[in-house]
């Protein structure tokens, strides 16, 4: 799990759809697997991927994007670790085209999060890109 930090302090925000509010983008949470046949906790039509991203936003009116995060993730080389993002990505770059095809639940978190109850998880059902390089970072 890595917490986001942006180093020119500027948060990354989005809103609008279904989406209550507008929800402002906190942390990042990544599973992988050894190799390219596994490493995502969910299936989509029992087919598991090689690797899963997690974002985390909060609700700001509630009172209080792979390639983008390429470097960070190179420089997290072991659990528990964290690395400063340079700037925050364009979220169009971490989800799919299609933003209609998805399936919602509510659920808890996969990590301990402070003051975080039930989350809502929003998974994708179209995959995006990920390149066997961009794999190997996480190696």
């Amino acid at each position: 799990m890595g917490a986001v930090t942006w180093a020119n302090h500027i948060p990354t925000t989005i809103s609008g759809g279904r989406l209550p509010g507008t929800f402002v983008f906190e942390i990042f949470d990544m599973h992988w697997g050894a190799n390219n046949s596994y490493g995502s906790e969910h299936t989509i039509n029992g087919y598991r991927y090689p690797a899963e991203l997690h974002l985390g936003f909060r609700n700001i009116n509630a009172g209080r994007g792979i390639a983008p995060l390429a470097q960070s993730l190179h420089e997290i080389k072991e659990a528990g670790s964290s690395s400063q993002v340079a700037s925050p990505p364009n979220m169009k770059q971490l989800l799919p085209k299609r933003l209609d095809r998805y399936v919602a639940y509510t659920g808890s978190p996969t990590a301990v999060i402070p003051c975080w109850g039930n989350v809502v998880w929003y998974v994708m059902l179209e995959p995006i890109r990920i390149l066997e390089r961009e794999l190997e970072l996480l190696a």
